[in-house]
């Protein structure tokens, strides 16, 4: 819904991961590039009911359907010499056996990538990808931002402004998809207004992620509606760094 909203002429919609044919994309082909990635829940280090890589019933096993739409495209390119460009993301706290499926099956390692460096936010991704010089753009980030540099994004720089807000802390912890994710964590009510601790408003939130003021608020969702929908989502800044090394290798429109 939220896409339909912002992008309803620049988005065709396939539908579930789990019904693209090999036909539905012969017939948008020619596709260089693909990104994505499976919900993290099952695969996450601190959900203790996590189900796992290969689990029917949970939700890891969609990696699978993104594993065979990435190696039909993959031959595809290479039979017909065309240029393929991919990237998949999961949460860096898996299980290392998982982590070590995921990478066989793309014969490849992944790259950590945290979005401390972008925003006041701590959220620890793993990429496998193709894409050039993503190795090194991961060193010299670890390296520029060892321990998180005081010129990094801070939390009082998000925060509403006017209404005399303070941050507590520099950077907050990982944001989920419920209102009460960051009561457990050193980030616990992080902003100080009114004589008192309390936590992030929603727009505020948006703003760490990199979305626009009020980006979620369509329709009559609910204010933990929109927090699920954030707390699913990947911090806009990251991918923008990403997507940044294939600037120069698509033609601009």
């Amino acid at each position: 819904m939220l896409t339909k909203y912002h992008f309803s002429g620049n988005i065709k919609q396939l539908g579930s991961v789990t019904e693209i044919t090999t036909e539905m994309l012969d017939q948008i082909a020619p596709i260089n590039l693909l990104f994505g990635g499976s919900p993290c829940a099952d695969l996450s280090g601190v959900n203790y009911r996590k189900k796992g890589l290969f689990n029917p019933d949970g939700s890891g096993i969609l990696f699978f359907d993104f594993y065979r739409v990435w190696d039909y495209l993959s031959v595809k390119a290479a039979r017909e010499n065309t240029p393929f460009y991919w990237l998949f993301e999961n949460v860096a706290s898996m299980e290392i056996k998982n982590r070590d499926t995921i990478s066989k099956f793309f014969e490849c390692q992944p790259i950590v990538f945290d979005s401390l460096h972008f925003s006041p936010q701590r959220r620890k991704r793993f990429f496998w990808s193709n894409f050039p010089g993503i190795k090194q753009l991961a060193y010299s980030r670890e390296m520029n931002n060892y321990g998180y540099d005081m010129m990094d994004p801070k939390l009082e720089d998000y925060l509403e402004k006017n209404l005399d807000r303070q941050a507590n802390v520099l950077k907050i912890g990982t944001i989920t998809s419920k209102r009460s994710c960051l009561q457990d964590s050193r980030s616990r009510n992080p902003v100080y207004q009114d004589g008192q601790c309390t936590g992030l408003f929603i727009t505020e939130i948006e703003a760490i992620f990199g979305f626009p003021p009020h980006f979620t608020d369509i329709g009559d969702l609910s204010i933990s509606s929109r927090q699920k929908l954030l707390g699913r989502a990947w911090s806009v800044q990251v991918i923008k760094e990403l997507l940044s090394l294939l600037s120069g290798k698509f033609a601009k429109k």
